[in-house]
Parts: C-alpha cells; structure tokens; sequence
C-alpha cells in the first residue's frame, strides 16, 4: 500500500479570513495531525515521506483562499483523512499478525481462485463444445504439407462461427424465428430434415458453417436462412478414360483404370473442395499419366500391382485436404496399337519358331546317336542283321499288302555277279 502525502496545515497569523460570514478559521476545516510513527515500523511500509511532497501542499496553504476554493479544499480534506486512517490500521493489521497466519489465510485464497477458474474452465468447455470438437477433428487430418498459414486462418474462419457474427445475421434469425412462429403449422415440413445412416449433413447458416455434422436422423434446420449439404459417406466407385500415354521406352499405350474413393470429413468436403468426385477424378488422371510415363512397357504389362500401389499413395497426398480418402486403384487394362500389337505377334511367333527348331535339330542329333551305335552293333555281327531282316518282313506281312518286296541279300548279288563275270570271261 503506497502512502499518501498529508498536508499539514500551521496556523498562521497572517492568514486572512476565508469570509465574514463564516465564524471558524480554515484550519478547523483540515483533518487533525496523523498519529505519531511508531518506534519499530514493519519493513513491508514504505519509507516516512520526504518533505518536498509535503512543501508544495503548505505554499499552497500558505496563500489567501477564495469563498468558490472552500468545497474543493473540504473535500481533499475528507480524503486525506481516510487515507490516513486506512494507513494506520493497516500499521495495526501488520504488527498483530504473524507470518505463519498470513500463510495460512493465503491457502483457502488459493483454493478459492483455483476452483473458481475450474468452474470458468467448465463452463467455457460447455458453451464451446461443438466448435472445439470440430476444430480438433479438422486440424487432426490436415496433412503435413497442407497445414500453411492461409489454410488455417481460413479454416478458423469457416469454424468460428460466434466470432464477430454481422448484426444482419442477427436479424435475419429473428425474421427467420417470427416466420416459423407465424406459419406454425404449416412450416414444420421445412424445419426438419431426415439423414440416413450412410449420410451427414454440413449446415451454413447466411453463408457461415453453424457447426459439424448431422445425422444420421431427424434434425432441426431454420428455413429460409440455412442451407443443408447432405454427403454420401459409402464407398463411390468411378472408372477413369482412357490415358494416351508414352512409357519410357517410347511406346505409346492406352491405360484405363478404376478408382474407389470415400468422404471420411464431411466439413472440408464441403468448405474446401466444390465437386470432390469430378477433382478426385481429375488429380487421377494426371496422376496415372505422370507415374505410368517413368516405367517401360514390359515394367507396365507386368507390375501393375506395384504401379496402382504408387498412384494410390500419390493421390492419398492429393485429396486429404479434400476430406477424401482414396481406398483403392485397379489398372483396368493397358491397349497397344494395332501395329505394335502385330509386331509383337510377329516377334512372338518368330521366337516360338526358332524354339521350335531348336527342340527338332536336338532330337535329330540325340537321334542320330542312338543310330550310329545300333549300326555298330549290327556290323559287328552278322546274327544281329539276319533278325532284322525278319523284324522287317514281320513289319511289311502285318500291313495285308498284296505286294511284299523282299530285299535280297548282298553275299547273294556279290555271288551272282562273279559267276556273271567269269562267263562273260569265257566267251570272249
């Protein structure tokens, strides 16, 4: 507690009359003298004062007064003299109590201030419950890359809903409210809306988003002045055209694919993206041209399950600022052209010809082995050539041919021909 300087106010002599009406001299007007120091003053009180602050009050004094100054200087007297009383018992007050009471009475102070502001903290948390909630839900499934500073002062400007609420707003609620009041029966149909369990409902209010979502069920909606966005949470399905792309390797192929994606934040669908069908469908078509134009043709046609998997992750990045999540792509079918596909038949047969021939030349060569040995088998005995000479003509009589040609023997013909010789010698 600061003090407060007193004015001392001597008697004077010389001092003139205040007015010839008034019988009491000024100074009976001041308040008496302060109570003298004590001997020992806590050390919490400041220092007694100096007289410089007490000089320019008694020059003041010191100076003839006026009738109009009288209530002026009655009042500053009044005030003075409760400042001085209140410093005096507040001298009391320190020297009666100890420190251990002073420490004691600070504690239930404390309890006091701490479950006041836990009553403050409670009913904040209750009158703000569904902004709080929703903002916590928004903010949660903002990805990394998406959280700028212009994202989230717009998003807390599409949350805040109390803050700042125009005065028109306000008067249009009170139209809105008198309008139901005065067509009450009839009104009713408008004032309530019916959500299915695979629905939400994202209400703006004059253009400002009230709150989250409803439903699934029935709800109150004030006509004329909000507008209900209903959002299909199933599952949506949708095949993307077909994509003139070039591979890597210089090969131009058409690539169709089918995408299934689902709405898990109703809000930012509604607040941040106008169509998110027809933008999901979009960002997948860039996206299956840009990840499929890096690989080759043979890397296309045989890791598709790889390929979908990067464009899913690729678009995943893209549309959850959208409040959308991409569940699953399927490359539907990759198309060459008619050239290329008959090139490729052709490369295909060609090398199923030369394994063919490869396949033949090696049976031959096996074959052809397995032959010279049984044709040395049977030089070498003449046992051996008689019996497949019989094995032929079982062979030849089992086919009920008329005709059966019976090779002749060669010891034969040699025989023949010698004897021929030698006649053919004699006569000559």
């Amino acid at each position: 507690m600061h003090q407060l300087p007193l004015l001392l106010l001597p008697s004077s002599p010389s001092s003139p009359p205040l007015s010839s009406s008034s019988s009491s001299s000024p100074s009976s007007l001041l308040p008496p003298p302060p109570p003298p120091p004590l001997s020992s003053p806590p050390p919490s009180l400041s220092p007694p004062l100096s007289p410089p602050l007490i000089s320019p009050s008694l020059s003041l004094l010191q100076e003839p007064l006026e009738q109009s100054q009288l209530p002026q200087l009655q009042s500053q007297s009044s005030s003075l003299l409760l400042s001085s009383s209140l410093l005096s018992s507040a001298e009391s007050r320190s020297q009666m109590h100890s420190q251990s009471q002073s420490q004691s009475q600070s504690r239930p102070r404390s309890r006091s201030r701490s479950s006041a502001k836990r009553l403050k903290v409670k009913k904040q948390y209750h009158t703000k419950d569904a902004e709080n909630r929703l903002m916590q839900d928004v903010i949660e499934k903002i990805p990394i890359r998406a959280r700028s500073q212009s994202w989230l002062i717009r998003t807390r400007r599409l949350l805040d809903t109390k803050e700042k609420a125009p005065f028109i707003s306000t008067c249009f609620y009170i139209l809105s409210v008198m309008l139901i009041v005065i067509t009450f029966p009839f009104c009713l149909p408008f004032c309530f809306k019916i959500i299915r369990e695979y629905e939400r409902a994202v209400i703006l209010r004059l253009g400002r988003l009230v709150s989250g979502t409803k439903g699934p069920g029935l709800f109150f909606v004030m006509p004329c002045i909000d507008k209900c966005h209903i959002v299909d949470l199933r599952v949506l399905s949708f095949d993307i055209p077909p994509q003139e792309i070039l591979s890597r390797d210089s090969v131009t192929v058409s690539v169709e694919a089918v995408i299934y994606i689902r709405i898990n934040n109703p809000v930012i669908s509604v607040t941040n993206v106008n169509d998110p069908q027809f933008s999901t469908k979009l960002l997948a078509q860039t996206t299956l041209r840009n990840v499929l134009g890096t690989r080759t043709l043979s890397e296309m046609l045989s890791e598709r399950d790889s390929i979908a998997n990067v464009i899913g992750k690729v678009l995943a990045e893209g549309t959850e600022p959208w409040g959308v999540h991409v569940q699953r792509v399927e490359i539907k079918d990759i198309r060459l052209p008619y050239q290329l596909m008959r090139s490729m038949a052709a490369e295909a047969r060609a090398t199923r010809d030369a394994r063919s021939l490869i396949i033949l030349a090696d049976g031959e060569r096996q074959a052809s082995w397995s032959l010279a040995e049984a044709a040395s088998t049977i030089d070498s005995s003449s046992v051996s050539l008689q019996l497949r000479y019989l094995q032929t003509l079982t062979n030849v009589a089992s086919e009920h041919n008329s005709t059966i040609v019976i090779p002749i023997p060669m010891e034969i013909v040699e025989y023949f021909a010698k004897k021929w010789n030698k006649l053919t010698a004699d006569d000559s």
